[in-house]
């Protein structure tokens, strides 16, 4: 794969075209496309340009319903990865109000990617299917062949996720494919990266291992900032259980190397803490692991990541349980059932607002 992806490329182009002079429409236009391809690696920088479009889409006397929209999901998107979970549901939800009636646009299609990305994360992973495959059918339609990959991986990993094991390596080795002809790097390494999660997931954890030494040197290569933390994480994950204890410990030092790509994706700090605390639980220093888990729960409570918290509350029971503490167990089990009982009512609440919303 060429140095120079077709995202790169595409945000050269862009920046090119926003500096001469053009309608207001077409410069919404502009930066609208130019905060989507910014998303993944340059987030503040997208979030500014999405904000900025919103504004001129609703200074107009009637305001340009589509440049609304397609500035709202990429805001969304932005939230998303930033681990705000709840209000990149409702912004994307807000963005979905203004095309739902439209004929089939690049906007709905993005809708339903960023839709499904955001169930994938909240832990719907049903749902995350469902919108995936509504997001690659319309994107397929529309001759969208970046997003129809980025919905296939998607499908993938849920795929992946509810035990269809081989239809999900057979559907993430279709995605990876459609990005290494587009010559779309940071696509082709994510999809990668949860082809490794699934081998995992599938219990094939030698060949995870070797996929994701594999991918990770080709971020290195590209330096791939954003790419490399999701990477370190899943490598630490699958050398934890592989008892290659020192070299996870490595890649979750590399996770929190750079601080500024970790302040802009939240989602995964809470993932990291969580992996430092197995990591410390299998060296048998149960309370570097019960530090980690509180650390872990201050982000995820910040965040909303309410499927975090009920496992952090579960893993520091069980570790107080080990030590004899039978009161602080007590204590924790009951914040185990107490975010349990609120998840499965947030859950149950989303999956009634998109329904709504869609149909």
């Amino acid at each position: 794969m060429n140095s120079f992806s077709r995202n790169l490329i595409r945000i050269q182009e862009l920046e090119t075209l926003l500096k001469e002079e053009h309608s207001k429409q077409d410069e919404i236009d502009l930066l609208t496309e130019l905060a989507w391809e910014l998303r993944i690696n340059q987030p503040k920088r997208a979030a500014q340009l999405a904000r900025q479009a919103h504004t001129l889409s609703e200074s107009e006397d009637k305001s340009y319903l589509n440049g609304v929209a397609a500035s709202l999901v990429t805001l969304a998107f932005t939230y998303l990865q930033a681990g705000k979970l709840q209000d990149g549901t409702k912004i994307c939800l807000e963005a979905l109000k203004y095309v739902k009636d439209h004929p089939p646009t690049t906007t709905i299609a993005r809708i339903w990617y960023t839709l499904a990305e955001n169930s994938f994360f909240i832990r719907n992973f049903p749902l995350a299917l469902t919108l995936a495959e509504k997001a690659q059918e319309l994107a397929r339609e529309l001759g969208m062949e970046v997003e129809t990959a980025l919905a296939t991986d998607t499908i993938a990993s849920s795929w992946g996720i509810l035990g269809k094991f081989d239809k999900a390596i057979s559907t993430h080795t279709e995605a990876i494919a459609m990005f290494q002809d587009q010559d779309e790097i940071y696509g082709w390494l994510r999809a990668r990266n949860n082809l490794a999660m699934t081998l995992y997931g599938k219990g094939e954890h030698e060949k995870a291992q070797a996929e994701i030494q594999n991918v990770l040197n080709d971020a290195k290569k590209h330096n791939s900032k954003y790419d490399l933390l999701n990477i370190y994480c899943t490598a630490a994950q699958i050398a934890i259980d592989l008892d290659q204890l020192d070299e996870a410990e490595q890649y979750l030092d590399a996770a929190f190397r750079n601080a500024e790509v970790l302040e802009n994706m939240i989602t995964y700090h809470v993932y990291v803490m969580m992996e430092w605390a197995r990591l410390s639980l299998k060296r048998n220093e149960p309370q570097k692991a019960r530090s980690h888990l509180l650390q872990a729960i201050v982000v995820a409570e910040e965040n909303d990541q309410l499927f975090e918290l009920v496992q952090c509350y579960e893993m520091l029971a069980d570790i107080a349980e080990k030590d004899g503490d039978l009161e602080k167990a007590k204590g924790y089990r009951d914040d185990h059932k107490f975010h349990r009982e609120i998840l499965e009512k947030k859950l149950h609440e989303y999956q009634s607002s998109i329904e709504d919303a869609t149909t």
